[in-house]
């Protein structure tokens, strides 16, 4: 079973409220939810809870599978491609987290080259 991406699922949330609620402030009220819950998830330290994601999905049509995954049309109903600019910046989070790994490495092992 995979691990979920705790920082890609907050980014595709981030894009989501931005593309149809507006500021986190918005989200917390509409959805009856604290603002800090709202960041901790769209930050990836926290995952989403079911409320949050049923929510979206009653109201926006929002696809949990896509919201927890990036598979799937975001929306129910929608054409997916995974070009879309909605899943470009969870992309892009995954991008930097492999390149973090990456420096890591490389300086483990410069650091035992010396």
């Amino acid at each position: 079973m995979q691990e979920l991406d705790l920082k890609a699922v907050g980014a595709r949330l981030k894009t989501f409220r931005e593309d149809f609620i507006g500021d986190q402030a918005s989200m917390a009220k509409e959805a009856n939810m604290n603002v800090k819950t709202i960041s901790f998830v769209e930050n990836g330290h926290r995952a989403p809870n079911q409320k949050l994601l049923s929510y979206l999905s009653s109201k926006y049509k929002l696809n949990q599978d896509w919201a927890m995954t990036g598979k799937g049309d975001r929306i129910n109903n929608e054409t997916f491609d995974d070009k879309y600019v909605h899943n470009l910046h969870a992309k892009v989070i995954g991008i930097e987290r492999e390149l973090a790994d990456m420096k890591l490495l490389m300086e483990t092992i410069l650091e035992k080259l010396k």
